[in-house]
């Protein structure tokens, strides 16, 4: 008897333990918005914007750290019509408040990623075809790779972060970049590739939607090759995204006004989500069951439930949400609650 009742006081244990580690790691959506030069940090459960923090003007996109704490916001015309300007601001996710903003002498910055140990900024400097390398306690400059393409758009990290891709939107190329050996390359693709992402499980296969022609090319990672080429299903592919848990890809394609959904292994059209707006940027809750996909024509945001395929809500995000990402404050980097 005395054992049953240990067992059972165990049990009501773990189960208070989880209870209390998902109150203290709190889930949110953070969105930019580029006509308000503002970052809107929302609760996801409730669709209540928590605060809305001033950034620099015409935000493009936004990263956040490893344990949650930081969002890292860059600005795209920061530096566009001569000399420097703000062109990454850092938010503090728990406080609310803006923290921090670094300069740099590149222009037209647009897309930017936080490595995995939360120590390096990589952006992309369209007006100067190179990807920034930034220290993101000090913002100091680090290193700046030239890419080689035109319009160096948007980039993506392999997970052991050694190898950065870089869509070239105006070459019909991705570039690679070497970290370790600091030597660029570049793969072609589609016409006009903008979007891309990296396979989450062992980072095998980076996915480019190819704007100017409604295709996708898959590239081999280990190899630097392209090794097939797949129509987009939809008009005007612009992001392309990886549920969490890899098992499949999702491509927001603005005129058909679709998101269509790949199984990452066998490449298969599953699907598609049919809306009445223009999709922007996808991104997933941790859980891989629900995604959230920015319209910046209609300053919102709509929530499709990824079982069914099917929308099942939308919220006020902002004056022309494009960026996003999805947080978990409170964490460290290994997953466990910070006190």
């Amino acid at each position: 008897m005395r054992a049953r009742s240990t067992i059972v006081a165990l049990s009501l244990q773990l189960m208070l333990s989880g209870v209390f580690a998902r109150a203290a790691a709190q889930e949110k959506l953070v969105v930019v918005n580029s006509r308000s030069s503002e970052a809107s940090v929302i609760d996801p459960e409730t669709q209540e914007i928590l605060a809305r923090l001033p950034t620099g003007p015409q935000p493009r996109q936004v990263a956040t750290s490893p344990d949650g704490r930081f969002a890292y916001v860059a600005s795209a015309i920061a530096s566009q019509f001569g000399g420097s300007g703000e062109a990454v601001t850092v938010l503090d996710l728990v406080g609310h408040s803006v923290v921090n903003s670094y300069t740099i002498d590149y222009g037209d910055l647009h897309d930017i990623r936080v490595s995995r140990d939360g120590l390096r900024l990589w952006l992309t400097a369209e007006a100067d075809s190179g990807i920034v390398e930034l220290d993101a306690a000090t913002g100091q400059l680090l290193m700046l790779w030239k890419t080689g393409g035109a319009k160096s758009h948007t980039l993506v990290a392999t997970p052991n972060n050694r190898k950065l891709y870089v869509a070239n939107a105006n070459s019909d190329s991705v570039s690679v970049i070497n970290r370790q050996t600091t030597v660029a390359g570049r793969i072609p693709t589609g016409a006009e590739p903008e979007g891309l992402d990296v396979s989450p499980v062992g980072g095998k296969w980076l996915w480019v939607a190819n704007r100017g022609d409604n295709t996708l090319t898959i590239i081999n990672t280990r190899k630097d090759r392209r090794e097939a080429t797949l129509d987009s299903g939809g008009e005007d592919p612009i992001r392309v995204r990886f549920r969490p848990d890899g098992h499949e890809v999702w491509v927001s394609n603005r005129t058909s006004k679709t998101v269509t959904i790949f199984d990452a292994y066998s490449r298969e059209l599953l699907g598609s989500v049919e809306l009445a707006i223009q999709p922007w940027d996808i991104v997933f809750s941790a859980d891989s069951r629900r995604a959230f996909v920015s319209a910046p024509e209609q300053n919102e945001v709509h929530i499709v439930d990824v079982a069914t395929r099917e929308v099942v809500g939308s919220f006020y995000a902002g004056a022309q949400p494009l960026g996003m990402a999805w947080v978990t404050s409170g964490l460290r980097g290994d997953g466990t609650v910070a006190k």
